[in-house]
């Protein structure tokens, strides 16, 4: 990015989901690291609050509602309301992570001197994800169609914006403990991303059979659920709270093992390898740096349907094994 326009205000914005969420706020904290002197803001949904309270780089939140992804909000008026008010604060630079012309017509709206947006290339899978156009109202950062996953396209805009890549720091807290701590997340948004509760089950027994803690989390409306489906007895911890407790209780274990979901992406933020159990996407663009995939073999001819099933019977994910999550398990916890 050309230095002859000094940037002062720099506002991003979010209106996906909690997983898209984190990654932004990694992001922000990264470009505002490079760029301490830039006053930072963030516009998103109000329950992402506890996700970006913490950012010692976000100057302002703005919350507000969107008709996009999870959590929609249909107040129009509202929207148009906030957008007048970002739009008197004179935004020196505006940056779009998502290239879909939803959020580059707001972040138009708001009017920045300037915009910069990610432009994926044809045949990108990436792009199935989102809807492109309006690039004739950004500055372009081209990604290439083999650069499938978002944290490498997102390591190549913030390269553009002057950000030299980096990777999270492992923590290596766990290296001094006596035992070992095995987080589990068996939650996610969708039925075709749920591994079966027998294998949880199978799982957290193995767990403590070998000398292990466990730390269920959930948040307090799953924690019926949870305790339905598991037998919790010593050396299991149920985490039932919101977003600021998850990320900081998420510091206490060794390694987390999740779904495809946010989770995997809150992992990598703090640090905490994990083990990821994927279905129907494509986990080339949503592997963290951090985390191990394990998928069950599947001979559907639509894989991957990008969580879109058109069967019943979620094989993708109802195929993968207990026994070999626990066999990656031990071999990441004993490196």
């Amino acid at each position: 990015m050309s230095d002859s326009m000094k940037v002062s205000k720099t506002l991003f914005l979010e209106a996906r989901n909690f997983g898209d969420a984190i990654i932004k706020n990694t992001v922000i904290s990264q470009y505002g690291a490079k760029h301490p002197d830039e006053l930072i803001d963030i516009c998103s949904k109000r329950q992402f609050t506890g996700i970006f309270a913490e950012n010692k780089y976000i100057h302002q939140f703005h919350a507000c509602g969107f008709p996009i992804a999870g959590l929609k909000s249909w107040n129009i008026i509202g929207l148009l309301k906030k957008i007048w008010m970002l739009r008197k604060s004179h935004y020196d630079l505006a940056i779009d992570t998502v290239g879909d012309f939803r959020e580059r017509f707001l972040l138009w709206l708001i009017r920045p001197k300037r915009l910069i947006s990610i432009e994926r290339e044809k045949g990108n899978p990436f792009n199935r994800l989102i809807r492109q156009g309006l690039s004739c109202l950004v500055e372009p950062v081209i990604i290439p169609k083999d650069m499938v996953n978002v944290y490498a396209q997102f390591a190549y805009l913030l390269e553009y914006l002057g950000v030299q890549k980096q990777t999270q720091q492992l923590n290596k807290a766990y290296i001094s403990k006596k035992t070992r701590i095995i987080g589990m997340h068996p939650f996610a948004s969708q039925e075709c991303r749920l591994w079966d509760w027998g294998k949880w089950n199978e799982l957290h027994r193995t767990f403590l059979e070998k000398g292990y803690a466990v730390y269920f989390f959930c948040s307090p409306k799953e924690r019926v659920i949870l305790e339905d489906k598991i037998e919790i007895v010593k050396n299991t911890s149920v985490v039932a709270g919101d977003l600021r407790l998850f990320l900081q209780e998420l510091q206490r274990i060794d390694l987390l093992i999740c779904l495809d979901s946010f989770a995997v992406h809150a992992s990598y933020s703090v640090g905490i390898r994990s083990i990821m159990l994927n279905g129907a996407n494509d986990f080339h663009i949503w592997q963290t740096p951090l985390s191990c995939v394990v998928a069950g073999v599947s001979d559907c001819e639509f894989w991957p349907c990008y969580n879109k099933p058109k069967c019943t019977d979620y094989r993708c994910i109802r195929n993968i094994k207990a026994d070999d999550v626990a066999q990656l398990a031990y071999k990441l916890l004993h490196k």
